[in-house]
């Protein structure tokens, strides 16, 4: 199995996934020694993202405007940026955290808008995988249904 089982829906959607270990904090005990266990500060996590990642795709791609949406209670998902076109979102993976980008369906197919998020998807997507690789060095990037394929930056 891949690094969870998030799944963004549409034809024009990818996801990449920021493993918890990035933001896991060694467990100390009461002498002030590592215990060896870690513990995962999943609010900082989700800040560092917000505060960091998705300022960095509005920053690249001027088009995206905040926006709170939960969509699915399950998975916690949660859109954060969206346009006319497509919506970004995380959404919690059990082993990571997921980051991905949807297209806006109903207003993509109802407004005849199909070949204009064509062209802009590849755009957008490769600009979110610049900017988590540049952020982390290394990510995963759904492969298939059930795997996944490590990502690094390259040197």
């Amino acid at each position: 199995m891949g690094r969870g089982n998030f799944c963004a829906n549409g034809n024009l959607s990818d996801q990449w996934y920021i493993d918890n270990e990035w933001y896991e904090e060694p467990e100390i005990d009461e002498n002030g020694e590592e215990t060896g266990e870690t513990w995962l500060d999943y609010d900082y996590m989700l800040e560092d993202v917000e505060e960091n990642i998705l300022k960095a795709i509005e920053k690249r791609f001027p088009s995206f405007r905040k926006t709170e949406k939960t969509v699915d209670h399950y998975w916690g998902k949660c859109y954060k940026l969206e346009n006319e076109l497509f919506s970004i979102g995380i959404a919690d993976n059990e082993w990571s955290l997921a980051i991905f980008i949807e297209e806006n369906e109903e207003n993509v197919s109802w407004n005849g808008y199909q070949g204009l998020a064509e062209k802009h998807f590849l755009q957008y997507k490769e600009g979110i995988e610049k900017i988590l690789l540049e952020s982390y060095g290394s990510i995963y990037k759904r492969g298939t249904a059930w795997t996944c394929n490590k990502v690094e930056r390259s040197a």
